[in-house]
This record gives C-alpha cells, structure tokens and sequence, in this order.
C-alpha cells in the first residue's frame, strides 16, 4: 500500500469497502471531471498525470490529474470519437472515429498529419503492439485491420462476424479478437491466420470487452449478453461464466500488483472482481457515488488509481486501497 497522508483521506469519499480475509480493500471517490459537455466514449492515459478523453463531441481533451480543475483541447476531429491509442516513438495520438477513419495527432506539433480510412463502419478499438511494430483497429464493419508502423500501411484485412467487430487484445504474438457473434477468435500474428475460436457468449451478441490475466493464463471476456467469461488459454476452453451485469459490459481492466479487475456496464455500475474467481468483491452504482449514465470503459491510471468515463459526460477518479 503506498503511503497516504491524512489529509489526502480526508478529502476522499469512501464508497465501499471488503474485508478479504486478513486484508481490507477500500474504494474511494477522489474526483469528478465534469467539464467534458458531451457523453465520453473513450480515454486514454497518457502518463501518471495526465488523460485524454473524446466522445460525442468534436474535441479531445487533455486532462491533468495534478491539477484537477483544468483541461485543455489538443483538436477537434470533426466527428464523434470512439478510441484512442498512443504511438510514443512517434509521438502520436490515434483516434478512431465514426465513419471509419482513424485521424493521425502529432502531439508535438498539435495537428492533424494523417487520416487513415480502413473501415466502413465505427472505428471501435486501435491497439498498438510494439513488440511487432504495427497497428490493429476494430471496426462497425466486422473486420480486423492490420496496420504496419511508421508507414500507417494497411498490411492485412480480414472479415471477422456479422453485425460488429469491437475489440482486440494481444498476448505475445497470439490475438485474440471478439466477433459481433458472440465468438473470440485467437489469431497468430507472425502469418495473420486463424488458429482456434470459441462461442464464448450468446450468439449475435457481441464480445465488448476482452482482458488478459497473463499470470494464470487466462483471458476474461464480456459481451451485450452481460455475461463475463473465463478462457484457459492453453486449451481455449470455457471454464467459468457468469452473469456478471445487467446489460453489456463495455470494459474490463486488470491490476495485477492488487490481483483483481475491475468492470463497467451499460447498467451504470462498476464491479471490482478477484483473478481467481468470478465473485464481485464490489458493487458501486449511482446511489454510492458512482454514474448516472452507462459507463462505457475504465483504465488505471497507477497502482491505486481507477478512471471511469460514462454517458453522463463525466469522468471519475477513484483510489483502489488493500
């Protein structure tokens, strides 16, 4: 546990605690980011201090967490923001939008340098693999892109499921992708072929959420069918699954120094889960301090800090304790 002052306590809100056999595990409410103006569809941290976030609006906004009270745009898009991504090499800023382009951010120079268009439908996901220097982007029209770096050059395309493909997550140089069929399929990224999928959710509901445990093996899965599902990835076997919300699960967020994740849902609740079990520790709704609106992702910021974004045009800070 780090050390924290008195002070800093006392201007925290707790909001839930658990007792886990000799340890205690604590939520507090640090902060609330209100100024964004419009419903928040993705944020992405840029280091321990500072975020970005985009969404409904035009403009992406970078966020201080030092100074909480300030904000500042860094470019306006034109058109609804669904994901980011950072390339640090570069010192670039990747955002998908939606009617398929993905706008290039030199951070540097605050301005647009390229706009990529691989996608028909919603860029929903961009995830940068560095080990093999490339770029994947998920998209509204069900497929997967391959991107190679510095170029932006578009290396592979291949259709995934009907409806959507929304996310992707890599584990070493197998990736693993969720259909709008409810599937998870596992790719190898050295040939770009299909390995293995698995029906891991009702079908023509789909994946939403994908997060590795790479300590056990294991990829957690959720979907629009409010379930979370537990894959052994030796075998791509189900071996746990649960319904964990009331509507679709829009993050999944691991912290492996604490060994629980974190989810948000469309329900407006966030729940904190241990790795090596599908129990929620805890449940934080409205009521507790928590969203009005569907919350649409989670990331941690450090250690012991937690950032959700939702519909209800906020942004909120919580401090994890054990």
């Amino acid at each position: 546990m780090p050390i924290i002052s008195l002070i800093e306590l006392v201007n925290w809100n707790l909001i839930s605690f658990q007792r886990l056999n000799d340890l205690m595990l604590e939520v507090f409410l640090e902060h609330t980011f209100d100024g964004a103006g419009d419903s928040l569809y993705c944020l992405m941290v840029r280091d321990s201090n500072s975020f970005y976030s985009g969404g409904k609006g035009n403009y992406i906004v970078e966020w201080n967490t030092h100074n909480l009270g300030t904000c500042k745009a860094v470019t306006s898009i034109g058109s609804k923001a669904f994901c980011m991504e950072q390339i640090p090499p570069l010192s670039h800023l990747l955002i998908g939008q939606s009617s398929g382009g993905i706008h290039v951010i030199d951070l540097e120079n605050k301005k647009e340098i390229r706009l990529l268009q691989g996608h028909t439908g919603i860029v929903f996901q961009l995830h940068y693999i560095p080990e093999k220097q490339i770029l994947v982007s998920t998209g509204g029209d069900g497929c997967l892109g391959i991107w190679s770096l510095p170029e932006y050059k578009l290396i592979h395309q291949q259709f995934i499921a009907k409806g959507n493909c929304r996310v992707a997550k890599n584990f070493g140089s197998q990736l693993f992708v969720g259909g709008g069929n409810g599937a998870v399929y596992e790719f190898d990224l050295d040939e770009f072929h299909l390995k293995r999928s698995v029906q891991a959710h009702k079908d023509e509901f789909s994946v939403t959420s994908l997060e590795i445990i790479p300590e056990k093996n294991v990829l957690i899965s959720g979907s629009r069918d409010a379930h979370l599902t537990k894959l052994d990835l030796s075998d791509f076997s189900i071996t746990a699954k649960i319904p964990a919300h009331n509507f679709a699960i829009y993050g999944i967020a691991y912290n492996s120094e604490l060994d629980l994740y974190a989810t948000s849902s469309m329900d407006k609740t966030i729940k904190f889960w241990r790795t090596n079990e599908l129990k929620p520790l805890i449940r934080i709704d409205n009521k507790s301090g928590g969203h009005k609106s569907s919350i649409n992702g989670l990331y941690w910021l450090n250690t012991n800090s937690l950032l959700t974004y939702s519909d209800d045009r906020t942004i909120k800070l919580w401090k994890i304790l054990m």
